[in-house]
C-alpha cells in the first residue's frame, strides 16, 4: 500500500508540473532516462523507486551550455596530463634513488674509515625540480594552459589578508592543486613523506571521503608555501595550518582516514620543526608517536605481506584495518620511522624524553616504497631497534650492508639518541658503554663510502656519516679531559665529520638535511672545548686552526638557514657559550 501510494504521489506531481525544462531533472533520471518531476530534496521518480530515494541530487547551478562542457572536459584532461607529469617526474627521481641503491650495494666498505672524496662537486639539480621554479620568478608567473581562469596567477599577486573567494572552497582548484603539489614533491623527502607517490596522486580523482583527507592535502599546500621558490607564497600557510588543524579535529572524531591523520600529523610536527616553534612541534610529535602506538604502528612483524593475515598489528588493529596489499604495508612500516625520527629529533633538539621507547620496537626497519610495490623487499638481517644495542648485541656490519639508506639513517639517529641518553645519566652501566661503543664500530664499518653530493640520497649519505661520528663524541667527551684514549678517540670522530663537512662546504646544501645543524651542534661543543684546551696549553695556531674548522662547521649549517630557519635558532644557541679568542702575543690571529 505504501509503495502504491508513493507511485500516484510522484505522477500527481508530474501532471501538475507540466514537462520540465532540459537540464532540470535528477542525475539519477538522467542516469537511467527516466521522466523526472524535478521535485526537490527527492523527485517523485525517485521517491517510487526506493533504492534510489538516498542518490537523488541535482546539479548546482545553471545547467551548463555546450561550450562550457567542452571547456570543463579540456580543464579534466589537461588536469589528467599534470598528474602524469608529476608522475614522471616522481618515477624519473625514484629511478634516480633505484640507481643509487645499486651502484652502493656494489660497493664493498673497509673495515677502516670510509673513504671520502674530496674533489669538488658541482651539484646538478633533482629530476624532481620542475616547472615549479621555472613557472615563478618572484611574483612572475607565465601564462599556464592548465590555468585559464588565472587562479595561479591570482594566488601570487592578490593580497593574502585579502584572499579570493575560490580559496574558501572546501577544495582548491585543480590548477592550483597541481602547482602546489608539484612545489612540495620537490621537497617530500625533506619533509618524510613516506606514501606511495602514483598511488596518491591517483586518488586525487577519488570522490570526496575516499581520496586524501583535507588534513593532508592542506599541510602540504602549507608546505609547499614553505619551501616554494618565491617568498610571496609565505602568507598563505597560516591560512593552510588553521584548514590543517581543523581538519585534524575532524578526522580524529570521526576515525576517518586514520593513516591520514598520523602522516598529516607527522607533517605538521615537521612543518613547526623548521619554524623553530619547538614547543608546538613537540606536543603535535609526542601525541602523534602515541597515537601511533594505538593503531599498533611500533608492532608490525614484518616486511612481507601474507594475504590470509594480512600483517594485523596484533591486539592493536581494532582502529586500523589490516593492510590490504604490500603498498599499505610499506606505507605503515615507513611512516612508523617517520614518527620515530620526528620523536628522535625533537628530543634531541630539546632534551626533552622521547615518547617511542626503544624497548617497544617490534617494526623492521624502513625499505624503499618501490620494494613494496614491486615485491623485492625482504626482512632485514638486522632484527629490530633492540637487536641493535641491546645488553647482547648481536648487531654486525655485515647485517646492515644489505640495508637501504634511509634505514641506515635511522639506525644512526637511534644510536645517537641512545648515546646521548647514556652520556646524561650518572650511573656509569659499563654494560651499557660496551654496547653501545660495540654498536657505533660496527655501524661505521657498514656505511658506504661517499662519492659525491648531488643528489638527495648522496646527502643523506653524508649525513649518516655524520651520525656516529657525533655519537662517539656524546659517550667519550665526558671522559676526554682525564682519559688520553677518550681523547684521541673523540678528536678521530671530529676530524671523521669535518671531512664529510668540507665536502658540503662545497655544494650549495639544495638538497641537505635540516637535521644535519642539529646533530653537528655535539661536534661544535667539542670543538669549542678542544680550542679552550689548546689555548690554555699556549698552543694557539692549533687552537687558531681549531676555531677555522668550527667556523667551517657554522659556515656549512647556516647555508641551511634559508629553507629551514630554525638552523639560524640553533646556530645562534650555539654561537652563545663560545669564549672569546685569546690573543698571543707576536703572533697574527687567522680569521
Amino acid at each position: 500500500m505504501p509503495e502504491n501510494s508513493s507511485e500516484e504521489e510522484g505522477l500527481t506531481r508530474r501532471v501538475s508540473r507540466g514537462p520540465l525544462k532540459r537540464g532540470n531533472a535528477c542525475l539519477n533520471c538522467r542516469k537511467y532516462k527516466r521522466r523526472c518531476d524535478g521535485a526537490k530534496p527527492i523527485c517523485g521518480t525517485c521517491i517510487a523507486v526506493a533504492p534510489l530515494q538516498s542518490s537523488c541530487t541535482y546539479d548546482v547551478g545553471p545547467p551548463a551550455t555546450r561550450t562550457q562542457k567542452y571547456k570543463d572536459r579540456i580543464q579534466s584532461l589537461e588536469c589528467d596530463i599534470k598528474k602524469l607529469e608529476i608522475l614522471q617526474k616522481t618515477q624519473a627521481g625514484e629511478d634516480t634513488h633505484s640507481a643509487f641503491t645499486a651502484s652502493r650495494s656494489s660497493l664493498t666498505p673497509t673495515a677502516s674509515s670510509p673513504s671520502l672524496s674530496n674533489s669538488s662537486s658541482t651539484p646538478s639539480s633533482s629530476p624532481l625540480i620542475t616547472t615549479a621554479s621555472a613557472l615563478v620568478d618572484e611574483g612572475e608567473v607565465t601564462y599556464d594552459p592548465a590555468d585559464p581562469y588565472g587562479y595561479i596567477h591570482s594566488l601570487y599577486h592578490d593580497s593574502p589578508y585579502v584572499r579570493p573567494k575560490w580559496m574558501e572552497q572546501e577544495d582548491l582548484p585543480a590548477s592550483v592543486k597541481f602547482h602546489l603539489l608539484e612545489i612540495f614533491f620537490q621537497f617530500r623527502h625533506h619533509c618524510q613523506f613516506e606514501l606511495y607517490v602514483p598511488r596518491f596522486i591517483e586518488s586525487l580523482s577519488l570522490p570526496p571521503g575516499q581520496g586524501p583527507h583535507p588534513a593532508l592535502l592542506n599541510v602540504i599546500y602549507a608546505l609547499a608555501c614553505h619551501f616554494s621558490p618565491s617568498s610571496i607564497l609565505s602568507p598563505h600557510e597560516p591560512f593552510f595550518i588553521s584548514r590543517t588543524l581543523k581538519a585534524l579535529s575532524q578526522s580524529l572524531c570521526h576515525a576517518d582516514r586514520l593513516l591520514h591523520f598520523i602522516v598529516a600529523s607527522a607533517l605538521l610536527a615537521r612543518y613547526y620543526a623548521f619554524k623553530g616553534r619547538l614547543l608546538e612541534s613537540q606536543a603535535m610529535s609526542g601525541a602523534n608517536a602515541r597515537f601511533g602506538y594505538a593503531l599498533g604502528l611500533h608492532k608490525i612483524p614484518s616486511r612481507i605481506w601474507k594475504r590470509s593475515a594480512g600483517n594485523a598489528h596484533g591486539p592493536y588493529a581494532t582502529l586500523l584495518p589490516p593492510p590490504k596489499d604490500p603498498i599499505e604495508l610499506g606505507e605503515r612500516i615507513n611512516v612508523f620511522w617517520a614518527l620515530f625520527l620526528n620523536d628522535r629529533a625533537i628530543s634531541l633538539g630539546t632534551g626533552s624524553p622521547c615518547a617511542i621507547r626503544d624497548t617497544d620496537i617490534e617494526t623492521p626497519w624502513p625499505a624503499p616504497i618501490e620494494a613494496f610495490a614491486t615485491g623485492s623487499v625482504i626482512d632485514p638481517e638486522t632484527g629490530t631497534l633492540r637487536s641493535v644495542y641491546g645488553p647482547t648485541s648481536s648487531f654486525r656490519a655485515f647485517h646492515a650492508r644489505a640495508e637501504s639508506v634511509e634505514s641506515l639513517k635511522m639506525m644512526g639517529f637511534a644510536l645517537l639518541s641512545r648515546a646521548r641518553d647514556l652520556a646524561s645519566s650518572m650511573n656509569g652501566d659499563i654494560h651499557a658503554f660496551v654496547s653501545i661503543n660495540h654498536a657505533i664500530s660496527e655501524f661505521v664499518q657498514a656505511l658506504p663510502p661517499i662519492l659525491r653530493l648531488e643528489d638527495f640520497d648522496d646527502f643523506t649519505l653524508a649525513f649518516t656519516h655524520v651520525l656516529p661520528c657525533a655519537a662517539a663524541i656524546q659517550i667519550f667527551r665526558a671522559r676526554a679531559p682525564a682519559d688520553p684514549i677518550s681523547h684521541q678517540t673523540c678528536v678521530a670522530a671530529a676530524k671523521k665529520a669535518l671531512k664529510v663537512i668540507h665536502m658540503h662546504d662545497e655544494t650549495d646544501m639544495s638538497q641537505g638535511l635540516s637535521l644535519f645543524a642539529l646533530v653537528c651542534r655535539d661536534i661544535y661543543i667539542f670543538l669549542t672545548e678542544e680550542i679552550t684546551r689548546l689555548e690554555n696549553a699556549k698552543d694557539y695556531l692549533s687552537a687558531a686552526a681549531m676555531r677555522s674548522e668550527r667556523d667551517t662547521l657554522l659556515r656549512v649549517s647556516l647555508k641551511l638557514q634559508k629553507l629551514f630557519p630554525v638552523v639560524g635558532l640553533m646556530v645562534a644557541q650555539m654561537k652563545s657559550n663560545d669564549p672569546p679568542p685569546a690573543k698571543a702575543s707576536g703572533l697574527i690571529e687567522l680569521p
